[in-house]
């Protein structure tokens, strides 16, 4: 009985010294999650620009006498010696922006010491506008070259000035017949010349809504 008493005391020793190992293994344990990498295709997309189209429209010209002379008081039915045959050829009113009386270049004609200005618009129509915030317009407009003008009147500045205001270029030429004492009456009375205005660029630029 005593060496039984013995084995059992043993046995719950060894037992217990087992279970101790085992909480003390599961105490200094760590679990990691799982993870994986892999590559997954997220597929095309096409994105398409817009686009315009534009054509360029150039208006009739304006001529206008503005002779230094001239200002914005001058009658035209009292400006001329009615009795010497003279007959007025001002086809309107005194243009303030301009500074002179419009005229007809068919029915004006230009004698020495006279200038006489032409106005012309250039306007850009934008059309297909293929875009949800595309908007255009003429930014920009220049004159290629320079103008001509037959003998024996002269083009100032050999050049068109222009200018741009939302959207339309408004192109001005002045050409004068030069007052010069060497002129022969006989060789230039009734005679005509003309004037090449020449060819100009415009920009077209794209603009937010």
């Amino acid at each position: 009985m005593g060496t039984t008493g013995r084995s059992s005391s043993y046995l719950k020793a060894a037992v217990c010294a087992v279970a101790s190992v085992t909480i003390l293994l599961a105490g200094g344990s760590t679990y990691a999650l799982w993870s994986q990498e892999g590559t997954v295709d997220g597929g095309e997309e096409t994105i398409t620009d817009g686009a315009w189209e534009w054509s360029a429209q150039v208006g009739d010209i304006a001529w206008f006498d503005t002779s230094p002379e001239l200002d914005a008081g001058d009658d035209p039915a009292t400006w001329g010696p009615a009795d010497q045959g003279w007959e007025n050829t001002w086809t309107g009113p005194w243009d303030a922006e301009v500074g002179g009386f419009p005229i007809d270049p068919a029915t004006f004609h230009i004698v020495p010491g006279d200038t006489i200005t032409g106005r012309f618009t250039i306007e850009a129509a934008v059309t297909d506008l293929d875009g949800q915030n595309l908007r255009a317009q003429l930014t920009d407009a220049a004159y290629d070259g320079a103008v001509s003008a037959g003998d024996p009147l002269q083009v100032v500045g050999d050049t068109l000035d222009v200018t741009v205001n939302e959207g339309v270029a408004t192109a001005t030429v002045e050409v004068t017949f030069p007052d010069d004492p060497s002129n022969d009456y006989e060789s230039q009375a009734g005679g005509s010349s003309v004037v090449s205005l020449g060819d100009y660029s415009i920009t077209i630029t794209q603009v937010r809504p």
